[in-house]
Formats: C-alpha cells, structure tokens, sequence
C-alpha cells in the first residue's frame, strides 16, 4: 500500500476534531489547558499550525513518570510562554513587540 500525503485541509480537520468537546476523546483528557505551536515550515501554504494541550497531559515538576505507564520514548525540551492575555482573529500577522507585551512569564517544559 501506497502511503497517502497529509494535506492541510488533512491536518486542520484532525486540529478541529481535537478542539471539540463533542468528542468522547475531550473530556476523558480533561479539556483544553493551552496550545501548542507546532507543524513549522512543514505545508508551505501555512507556516505553523497550533494544537491543544489537553489537562490531562499536564504533569507537576513533583509527579514522577513511568516510562513504561506512560510510553515515552523521547524527551524534548520546550519554552511554554503563558500568555496574560489571548490574541483575537486577525488577518494581519502580529508583531514580535505585539506577542512578548501579551507574554506574562516564561515556563521550562520537557515535552514527553
């Protein structure tokens, strides 16, 4: 079997079903706690795409982690930028200066 290339349209109805609490998968992940920027330069129509980080996901610094309950097998550090406040829609990319002023602090994270 031939592997099919994932669209754009492919991965923003995979995004949208995510998002919708109408889903059995949304509550039993304990709903939206932020987003993740992710898909970088990989569809050149769209330069990055979010997703949500579900509640469930979310692991205090003082949890301990089996990587056999839990699957891992590969650690990423990451910046989580906590906004203090959102963005609103706009056609219009915002500005460097724009995004840090909305900044409120900077949390280290190790995605898993």
């Amino acid at each position: 079997l031939k592997a099919r290339t994932l669209t754009l349209a492919d991965a923003m109805k995979i995004i949208s079903a995510m998002f919708s609490p109408a889903t059995p998968q949304y509550s039993l992940l304990g709903g939206v706690a932020g987003y993740k920027l992710g898909w970088k330069m990989f569809f050149p129509e769209k330069h990055a795409l979010f997703a949500p980080v579900f509640k469930s996901g979310m692991i205090s610094s003082s949890d301990s982690i089996s990587l056999s309950k839990h699957h891992i097998f590969s650690a990423e550090a990451e910046f989580g930028l906590v906004l203090r406040a959102g963005f609103e829609a706009s056609n219009t990319q915002y500005s460097q200066e724009e995004v840090w002023r909305r900044v409120d602090h900077i949390e280290l994270c190790i995605e898993l």
